[in-house]
């Protein structure tokens, strides 16, 4: 009787060729639906992106267009971002540095890729959840965007500096321009970008901080939970 049980046991856990072919066709359609919705939210983010420039550029008051304008490189960054991450066979490990170089290119970019401005990277390989690698990318995002707006008025010369290092559970990323700086005394602003920034580190228990020092560095201090 054991052997008997044993034996219908075995049989039933062999799959037949048609609850294969089920299943394979059930991961297929699977797919195709993850595919589908991956199309549907980029076009949505592209709308959304040439919705916000289309403003910008009938708004007559420059506040108005320089917070549209705003507005739509932190969609085009969500997209970036959304896009790099689709690419990936698994959100569980992410290489940030590839993202925050994608990132700055991209900053560079927009701002029309100025002869007078120098980019560079020492960004180290770091794996991190596609959870974490959002958010820091939003923030690195942000701080490029003004850095190349107001570190060099006038077509001043200088230099960005893109860092990202690992100390055991701890990371440190730091985005440093040789610009003009805040002026003598003044705190860094309460404006949206500030807010978004730190709200966004606070979203991953980090912590961002302006270092007195010439042109501006900012240092974001975040813990990696293992992938």
């Amino acid at each position: 009787m054991p052997e008997e049980t044993f034996a219908a046991e075995g049989q039933q856990a062999t799959p037949t060729p048609d609850l294969v072919q089920s299943l394979e066709r059930a991961l297929d359609h699977k797919d195709l639906l993850l595919n589908e919705i991956q199309h549907r939210i980029r076009n949505s983010l592209s709308l959304v992106t040439s919705l916000l420039n289309l403003q910008a550029s009938a708004a007559s008051e420059p506040a108005v267009r320089t917070a549209l304008s705003d507005a739509s490189g932190r969609v085009l960054a969500v997209a970036r971002l959304h896009d790099r991450l689709h690419r990936l066979e698994s959100l569980e490990q992410v290489r940030l540095d590839s993202c925050l170089a994608d990132i700055a290119d991209g900053v560079e970019g927009q701002a029309g890729r100025p002869a007078h401005i120098r980019l560079h990277h020492r960004l180290a390989p770091v794996l991190v959840a596609g959870s974490l690698a959002v958010p820091v990318g939003l923030i690195a995002n942000e701080l490029l965007t003004n850095a190349y707006k107001y570190a060099f008025p006038d077509a001043r010369k200088g230099e960005i500096h893109v860092a990202l290092a690992q100390r055991g559970g701890r990371l440190l990323m730091v985005i440093a321009d040789s610009g003009v700086g805040y002026p003598a005394g003044q705190r860094a602003g309460n404006g949206l970008g500030t807010r978004v920034t730190q709200a966004l580190a606070g979203q991953i228990g980090g912590r961002l901080r302006r270092l007195a020092c010439g042109g501006c560095t900012q240092v974001l201090r975040f813990s990696s939970p293992r992938t």
